[in-house]
């Protein structure tokens, strides 16, 4: 049976996310090096909980502080573990739940299970779903169509998706203007990938750019008649008598 690895002195987890990272580095590298069969061989249920017990012992304050009243978050945390455990098993209300039962539950079946459960809860959250939060908030608004495909590019490849999905989520952050321009004077509805939807919106906000322009020309236009004399109404005008 593989030696249990004495605490690291050092290290210790309050649950605090701003720990976590850190914990879990000194616990990898502490368990690697105590013991290579920790890290790299295959493991007997025994040696898989002594493991866990070993990891659960560091949920603790600051140079080994802790308090019988008071334990920290994570200690509470793990304690909610024990105690889900124990129900798994019918175990007795009565019964004082302890890293001495019999562990039954997924998230004790192995150290990397208790590790995933444990980042579940602490770890700071996955950088695909906060990519995926960035995207579904990302819309055009007042943006150039080459920045918003320039920034919606770099969401959207990032991201999980089918083509089709990807074309659904671009046509609905898009400028309305924009798209209903795209819908009337391009082949948007025939457009099957990203790319074409793409292009398609470069020519639509070139449209509405020359549109722009020619209603700016007419506005002008207007301004220089209203501005110009009755050159009729001067050449018919009496002169005065002397």
């Amino acid at each position: 049976m593989p030696r249990t690895p004495t605490l690291v002195e050092h290290v210790y987890f309050t649950g605090d996310r701003k720990e976590f990272d850190r914990f879990i580095y000194h616990i990898k590298y502490a368990l690697s090096e105590q013991d290579k069969g920790y890290e790299y061989n295959g493991h007997s249920n025994g040696s898989e909980k002594m493991e866990i017990n070993w990891i659960a012992r560091h949920f603790r304050y600051p140079n080994g502080q802790n308090s019988m009243e008071e334990g920290p978050l994570s200690y509470n945390w793990w304690i909610g573990l024990l105690e889900k455990n124990a129900r798994k098993q019918n175990l007795p209300i009565s019964h004082a739940v302890s890293p001495a039962d019999n562990y039954k539950i997924p998230e004790l079946a192995t150290k990397k299970a208790f590790l995933e459960h444990l980042h579940e809860a602490f770890g700071s959250p996955d950088a695909r779903e906060v990519t995926r939060k960035a995207l579904y908030a990302c819309k055009q608004g007042d943006q150039d169509i080459q920045q918003f495909n320039l920034v919606f590019n770099t969401l959207v490849y990032a991201v999980d998706l089918t083509e089709n999905e990807r074309c659904d989520i671009y046509e609905e952050r898009l400028n309305v203007d924009l798209l209903t321009t795209a819908i009337k004077h391009t082949g948007w509805r025939n457009a099957k990938t990203l790319h074409d939807k793409q292009a398609l919106a470069r020519s639509a906000a070139f449209i509405l750019h020359k549109l722009a322009q020619l209603d700016l020309e007419k506005q002008n236009a207007e301004n220089r008649d209203n501005q110009q004399p009755n050159i009729l109404q001067h050449a018919n005008r009496q002169p005065l008598p002397e």
